[in-house]
């Protein structure tokens, strides 16, 4: 997708978000139709969930529906600071996923200093080396935005 610096681009995190909410369980059905749905009306992004945090989401990206409008994209999080980039499961599987179904580029979405420092106990120094340290694998197929409010 061609960026327009001009345009405001609509990201939608129903798919995820929406499920988090007390008593909501999409099925992989559920996010299907939904999705499609959305890419009628012409959404830029569609998060689809989280690949490799549960069952749904795993079987919603290996048969994601084809959309004429939006694109699809996963939600994920850099390396843990605990682990290597080669080491940390999570992001691999978010990779790996991503290099499956071709997706061009992974957004890294940075919270705010208040959510980092205090929810989390991490230093604003160890975030960014992890965003760094996952930036720079090196994958031929896949770019890396970052959009952070720090």
């Amino acid at each position: 997708m061609e960026e327009n610096l001009n345009k405001i681009y609509f990201f939608d995190t129903t798919l995820r978000d929406g499920q988090q909410t007390t008593g909501v369980d999409f099925s992989v059905e559920d996010k299907i139709k939904f999705s499609q749905s959305l890419d009628e009306l012409g959404l830029d992004y569609i998060e689809g969930g989280w690949p490799g945090s549960n069952p749904t989401d795993d079987k919603f990206f290996q048969d994601y529906p084809k959309f004429r409008n939006s694109n699809l994209v996963a939600f994920g999080m850099t390396r843990r600071p605990s682990s290597s980039v080669a080491n940390d499961p999570g992001l691999n599987n978010l990779i790996n996923t991503i290099q499956n179904i071709f997706f061009d580029r992974i957004i890294i979405l940075a919270s705010s200093l208040i959510n980092f420092e205090s929810a989390n106990k991490f230093d604003v120094g160890l975030i960014w080396c992890s965003i760094s340290d996952t930036t720079t694998v090196s994958h031929s197929k896949i770019s890396f935005s970052v959009i952070s409010s720090l």
